[in-house]
């Protein structure tokens, strides 16, 4: 039990660095199901979100519109340093979801790199979308 504590620990250590979205994933997945009993089926319990995580979250909405603003201005890259922003990329997920008008143009021209990482980041309500980007 105390080699598990540790190997947690150092999860959460290194999920700090500079890790592709689909890493960070897996290690939360890991720590959030060592935080369940190890019982996948409790996993999906639903638990008020911090303060912390609403700003989080408002901030991730802020950096999508920047993107939005970004494309419509014709910017040469609007794209750039998005490629480990998780939560951006879900907010734009979202934004187009509820049919924002900005966030659809901005999916209608991503670089086919970014469509993978849509794939991870995608939630139920979203998948739809990043389904349509690939055909």
């Amino acid at each position: 039990m105390k080699m598990v504590e540790y190997l947690v620990l150092r999860l959460k250590e290194v999920k700090g660095l500079n890790l592709s979205i689909a890493t960070r994933q897996s290690i939360t997945d890991v720590v959030e199901l060592r935080n369940h009993g190890w019982e996948p089926s409790r996993m999906g319990t639903i638990r008020e979100k911090t303060s912390g995580q609403k700003k989080a979250r408002a901030a991730a909405r802020v950096r999508a519109r920047n993107l939005i603003a970004r494309v419509q201005e014709g910017a040469a890259d609007p794209w750039a340093g998005l490629s480990n922003d998780a939560r951006a990329l879900t907010a734009l997920l979202e934004l187009a979801a509820s049919r924002d008008r900005g966030a659809e143009r901005a999916l209608a021209c991503v670089p086919d790199e970014f469509v993978d990482i849509f794939r991870i980041v995608a939630t139920p309500a979203t998948l739809p979308i990043v389904l349509a980007l690939r055909s």
